[in-house]
């Protein structure tokens, strides 16, 4: 599938319900205006939007449930993984785990590895799949370059279903833009 296949639907196709997983940047909680933008910018389509994602999540927690468990790290999270999006009768998914695989230690290549298989999975049950970029923190130099890494490994691979957002919300530091940050370095 291609990105533009999610928007427009066409005369009598049946209404598209994009699904997002991801970490706290689209966590109704801790961003609840994102949510509420999205919806408010589709509604129009006949289109409706469901937020699985919660704060502190990683690439993990949206696996679906046959995925390999990994010593020392969590497992898929019933409810709020690609699963659930499914049962919701997903057509569209919007990924977004803008740093916490990152901020925990976990390596650009299983970061990448989980964020493919999240969308290979997503794409077997028809559903278009745009990932965005990482998102700047702050971070340790070596974290904030491994953000810088996973996002160059993705962007070739998603090509046009790869929204890049990480520069436009960086400082010079690669830490975020003070006026984008709201006192924490991360949200």
């Amino acid at each position: 599938l291609v990105c533009s296949a999610v928007f427009p639907r066409p005369a009598g196709a049946e209404t598209p319900t994009p699904q997002i997983i991801g970490g706290g940047v689209v966590n109704a909680a801790t961003v609840p205006w994102t949510v509420a933008l999205l919806q408010a910018g589709v509604a129009d389509a006949g289109v409706s939007i469901h937020n699985l994602a919660l704060g502190g999540y990683t690439t993990y927690h949206a696996l679906p449930a046959g995925a390999r468990p990994i010593t020392g790290r969590p497992g898929p999270a019933a409810g709020h993984n690609l699963d659930r999006a499914l049962a919701l009768g997903a057509r569209a998914l919007l990924v977004a785990f803008p740093s916490n695989d990152s901020a925990l230690g976990y390596n650009a290549t299983e970061t990448v590895a989980n964020l493919l298989a999240i969308r290979a999975h997503a794409q077997q049950h028809g559903l278009a799949v745009l990932v965005l970029s990482t998102q700047p923190r702050a971070l340790a130099a070596a974290l904030r370059a491994r953000l810088v890494e996973i996002d160059a490994r993705l962007a070739p691979v998603l090509g046009a279903c790869f929204v890049a957002v990480h520069a436009a919300l960086a400082a010079a530091d690669g830490r975020l833009a003070p006026h984008y940050d709201a006192g924490d370095g991360v949200h």
